[in-house]
C-alpha cells in the first residue's frame, strides 16, 4: 500500500505518489470522467509479470466519493509528484524509484527482515513499471500531457 492516488484511463492506471500536500487529491480532482481509484492510498499487487493498481477504502481529502469500490487496473506507470509552473517529467532509474517510493509505503519499517522484503519488492516493481518524476501544475491539460508519455 502506497501513499498515492490512482487514476485509470482506457483500462490502465497511473499512480501518483507523494507525501501530504504533494498534489495527490488535486490530480484525482482533475481526472474528469476517468476512474479515480483513490486520492490517498492505493494498493499495488503483482499479477504475473506485471502489477495492478487497486482501490482501497482509505480515502483522503476527496472523501469516499473518490474511493472506488473494488476497482483495479493494470499499472501503466508511477509518478512521483513535484509541483511546478509547467508540465515536465523525467524517467527514473530503478534505484531512484525505490528511493522515492520507500518512504511512501504503508508498512511498519522497524524490523530489518520487513525492510529487506519491502526493498526487494520495490526493486522488482521499479524494474517492471516505468517510474517518473512529474512536475505539474493543477490544470486539466495534465491528462493531455500524460497521454503523450505512454
Amino acid at each position: 500500500m502506497l501513499h498515492a492516488s490512482g487514476v485509470a484511463q482506457n483500462h490502465r492506471a497511473w499512480v501518483f505518489c507523494g507525501p501530504s500536500e504533494a498534489g495527490k487529491t488535486t490530480i484525482a480532482r482533475l481526472a474528469g470522467e476517468r476512474l479515480v481509484l483513490n486520492d490517498e492510498t492505493v494498493a499495488i499487487v503483482k499479477r504475473g509479470r506485471g502489477y495492478v493498481a487497486c482501490a482501497t477504502p482509505f480515502f483522503g481529502e476527496g472523501g469516499p466519493v473518490m474511493a472506488s469500490v473494488q476497482a483495479q487496473a493494470p499499472l501503466k506507470g508511477m509518478f512521483f509528484l513535484r509541483k511546478a509552473k509547467r508540465f515536465a517529467h523525467q524517467r527514473l532509474t530503478a534505484s531512484q524509484a525505490v528511493e522515492r517510493a520507500f518512504p511512501q509505503v504503508f508498512l511498519p519499517k522497524r524490523d530489518h527482515t520487513v525492510v529487506a522484503g519491502i526493498l526487494k519488492t520495490l526493486a522488482d516493481f521499479a524494474e517492471r513499471v516505468p517510474c517518473y518524476d512529474l512536475f505539474f501544475q493543477p490544470h486539466p491539460d495534465l491528462w493531455e500531457y500524460l497521454d503523450e508519455i505512454a
